[in-house]
C-alpha cells in the first residue's frame, strides 16, 4: 500500500527528491541534473543545476543559500546571499530575501518577497555571468549623450560668485555635471 504511493511520488519528480534538513549545513558546491534539490537547512556554496531534464531548485522558508543559485526551475522563500540565475523561470514566495542579482526568464514574485539587488529579465539565448552582468547578444545599450559647445561669455561684476553646472559628455549615455564658478553682471559679448 505504501510502496505504490512512493512509487508515485517519484515518478512525478524525475531523479527523485534531494533533501537538505533544517539540522543540515552543507558547505561546496553542489551540482546536479534532473530531480529536485530541496533545502530546508544551509548550504554555503554555490547550488548548480543543469539545464533540461526537469531540475529544480526549491528553498523553503527556514532554508538560506550563501552563493550563487543557477537552474532552469527555483522556488525561493527562505534566504539567498548571492546572485540567482535562471534559464526558465523563477517563483519568489512571501518570506523570500534576496540579497544579490536576479537574472530571470519568467519571474513570479507574492506580495512581502524582498529583492536587494538588480532583477533583470533575460532573452532566450542570452549567455549571462553573473560576476560579470549580462553578455553577448547585448541587451539595451542606451544611445550616446549629444552636446553642444557654447563660447564662454565674460562677465564683469563685483557680487560673489555663484555656481551654475557645466554639461560635458562621457562615454555612453553617462553625463558628467562639473560645477564653474559664473558672476552675475553686465555680458561682453566679442565685438
Amino acid at each position: 500500500m505504501f510502496g505504490s504511493d512512493k512509487k508515485s511520488m517519484n515518478a512525478a519528480i524525475p531523479g527523485g527528491i534531494t533533501l537538505i534538513s533544517e539540522q543540515s549545513t552543507f558547505k561546496g558546491d553542489l551540482r546536479f541534473t534532473g530531480g529536485q534539490v530541496r533545502i530546508e537547512g544551509r548550504v554555503v556554496g554555490s547550488v548548480v543545476a543543469e539545464a533540461g531534464a526537469g531540475a529544480s531548485i526549491e528553498i523553503c522558508t527556514k532554508g538560506a543559500v550563501e552563493g550563487e543559485v543557477h537552474g532552469p526551475m527555483i522556488v525561493i522563500d527562505g534566504q539567498v546571499h548571492g546572485n540567482i540565475v535562471s534559464t526558465e523561470r523563477v517563483s519568489l514566495l512571501s518570506k523570500a530575501r534576496i540579497h544579490g542579482n536576479l537574472f530571470y526568464k519568467v519571474l513570479e514574485m507574492a506580495a512581502g518577497a524582498q529583492v536587494n539587488g538588480q532583477i533583470r529579465r533575460v532573452e532566450e539565448g542570452t549567455v549571462i555571468d553573473a560576476r560579470a552582468q549580462v553578455s553577448a547578444p547585448a541587451l539595451v545599450t542606451p544611445a550616446p549623450a549629444t552636446a553642444t559647445v557654447a563660447e564662454p561669455l565674460q562677465i564683469e561684476s563685483t557680487q560673489e560668485p555663484k555656481s551654475t553646472m557645466k554639461v560635458e559628455t562621457g562615454n555612453e549615455s553617462n553625463i558628467a555635471v562639473t560645477p564653474t564658478p559664473v558672476r552675475e553682471g553686465r555680458h561682453k559679448r566679442d565685438k
